[in-house]
């Protein structure tokens, strides 16, 4: 099963899994990265890996899974997964800011309607366009 083989991997001291085993973070993205269903996920192994202040995410919207893709202009349909995989993007990312946390970094979420906002994630409003211009 996924979640034994998960477990394994557990085992390993660069690895850091959710409660469940269901979800898991590398913190030697050399030996590899965790596949969570988006690329936010592998590009925040490598962030932590890094040990920046913060790191910022922006755009990380997830709560508009059904809507459209960018790429989806005039009738061009290619749907994304992203609906299918939110639980699974959630998990990892609630992991990847624990882990973030441990090691004294700021997590930081620059989009007002995003999922993560109900996650534990605070919004942080300073690439908010200025509505009165």
């Amino acid at each position: 099963t996924r979640k034994a083989e998960l477990g394994y991997l557990g085992a390993r001291p660069y690895v850091r899994m959710d409660q469940d085993g269901g979800s898991g973070i590398s913190l030697e993205p050399d030996r590899g990265v965790f596949q969570g269903g988006s690329v936010v996920i592998s590009a925040l192994q490598y962030a932590n890996h890094c040990r920046p202040a913060s790191i910022s995410l922006i755009g990380i919207d997830i709560s508009n899974a059904a809507e459209p893709r960018f790429y989806e202009q005039n009738g061009n349909a290619a749907p994304s997964g992203l609906k299918r995989a939110q639980g699974r993007i959630l998990s990892h990312l609630v992991l990847g800011k624990a882990v973030a946390g441990q090691n004294n970094i700021e997590i930081l979420n620059h989009s007002a309607t995003s999922l993560l906002n109900r996650h534990g994630f605070a919004y942080d409003n300073r690439f908010e366009k200025n509505k009165g211009r």
